[in-house]
């Protein structure tokens, strides 16, 4: 009878020590989940700013282009 006892607990504390090893890597999935999405934010905003550089630089470019052509 004791050592069903001290299976029982052994058994309980493999249990628990489980459960709170799982609770913890949930807590760092949810951790990345959150940090990914906040990555995405930032990639949305620099593909935007990316956008608008590329637009100006052809203006820049074709401004220049023009002048150029048009004689001073």
């Amino acid at each position: 009878m004791r050592w069903l006892l001290i299976d029982l607990g052994l058994v309980l504390l493999t249990f628990v020590l489980l459960a709170t090893l799982a609770w913890r890597l949930w807590g760092k999935v949810g951790q990345v989940n959150q940090e990914a999405a906040e990555l995405r934010g930032r990639l949305s905003t620099l593909t935007e700013e990316t956008a608008a550089l590329a637009a100006r630089l052809d203006a820049v470019e074709v401004t220049a282009r023009l002048n150029e052509r048009i004689p001073a």
